[in-house]
């Protein structure tokens, strides 16, 4: 073993013949290689997907199946008039900030505990930095082998829609 730098070890054996031992190395050597390698898939799609979720317009947030946020976007974070990163690791109350947003709780405790359909979307009225928006949440539960995880909701400003319907009337 060799320390490649930043605290993580080049684990390798060298082959020394044919006998039982070298194919224990050799099945060493290649089960350290595909671990480094999915590593580096995993820090790749970890990567991708913080990208996607920092370019979408739609407002993401997500919890784990205790109700903590575990990420919010920077739309989510706009759209809720809340700092980024502060409420990561915090349950889900704790962005109740502003009256308006309970819903957003409501829709993803339904999404959480899988409720119908109708119950997991709402739409609301918010004030956001002086500024009144209509917005509107769907939540998804997150399952893993029929188990919910997680919830997701999804959150976008229908201002200009809702405002657009309006002139149209």
């Amino acid at each position: 073993a060799k320390d490649v730098g930043r605290g993580k070890l080049d684990i390798s054996i060298e082959k020394t013949g044919d006998d039982e031992i070298a194919v224990l190395v050799d099945s060493f050597n290649k089960m350290t290689a595909d671990l480094r390698a999915n590593q580096f898939t995993l820090r790749q799609r970890t990567q991708q997907q913080e990208a996607i979720l920092a370019n979408i317009a739609a407002g993401v947030v997500l919890i784990d199946d205790q109700a903590r946020v575990l990420a919010l976007n920077a739309a989510a974070n706009t759209l809720l008039d809340v700092p980024a990163g502060e409420y990561t690791g915090h349950p889900l109350t704790a962005l109740f900030r502003h009256d308006e947003n309970r819903i957003l709780g409501e829709v993803l405790n339904a999404g959480l505990n899988d409720l119908s359909r109708n119950e997991r979307e709402r739409a609301w009225t918010a004030r956001v930095k002086g500024e009144i928006r209509n917005l509107s949440a769907t939540a998804t539960p997150l399952k893993e082998k029929g188990k919910i995880w997680g919830a997701v909701a999804v959150i976008d400003d229908l201002t200009f829609l809702v405002k657009g319907q309006r002139e149209m009337a």
